[in-house]
């Protein structure tokens, strides 16, 4: 039986397993977003791998590159909390995982604005083939989708630690509690008894 993503990372939490747990995502969503740009691409008889403007409305390999991984970013981010079976209680959604899809985003605009900027900076205006564009977005994509999910896994692998050694630590705290105050509520519990009696004979000599 094909190994899952869920039975591989539970059976290791170490970062290359979680790695290897992430390329199943990787190909599937490279595969889809390449297929779904091939009919956007073969309409052409070129693409331009960047514009010369931010603001351009050309179409462009990394202008869509950086929309599928900005948009890959926030739905790998959720698919891989939703669909990680731990053997642990997960940490909420919200807002700590919303905050992490949320830096996902922020991560991916940047990056791919960055390279888009610094590879027309550097190579200027360069035509490519509908193939070869399709190609790139294919890979674009199942890496973005490939570190997105890594990046989701190992996140929530530390906030479940996290979040263990915190319920450990107040267990061991309340532990400790209990062991200092109990020989006190033993002995308050022990005498409670006795001073109602205490009372009584001390009134009844009085009288």
């Amino acid at each position: 039986m094909e190994e899952t993503i869920n039975d591989t990372v539970q059976h290791d939490l170490s970062d290359g397993a979680l790695a290897k747990a992430a390329i199943l995502p990787g190909v599937i969503n490279g595969a889809l977003n390449g297929t779904i740009r091939w009919f956007t691409f073969s309409k052409e008889a070129q693409i331009q791998i960047t514009g010369d403007s931010i603001s351009s409305n050309d179409l462009s390999v990394l202008g869509v590159a950086m929309q599928v991984a900005l948009t890959i970013s926030i739905m790998s981010t959720t698919i891989a909390y939703l669909t990680y079976k731990s053997p642990v209680p997960k940490p909420s959604y919200f807002p700590r995982v919303l905050l992490v899809t949320i830096k996902h985003a922020f991560f991916a605009f940047g990056i791919g604005t960055s390279i888009a900027i610094l590879w027309h900076r550097t190579f200027g205006t360069i035509m490519v083939s509908p193939a070869v564009a399709t190609a790139m977005i294919t890979v674009i994509a199942g890496l973005a989708s490939w570190f997105v999910s890594w990046m989701t896994l190992g996140r929530s692998r530390r906030m479940r630690t996290a979040d263990t050694r915190m319920a450990t630590a107040a267990t061991t705290m309340n532990r400790k509690y209990m062991a200092l105050t109990l020989p006190f509520l033993t002995a308050a519990a022990a005498s409670w008894p006795v001073l109602p009696r205490n009372r009584n004979r001390r009134r009844a000599s009085q009288i």
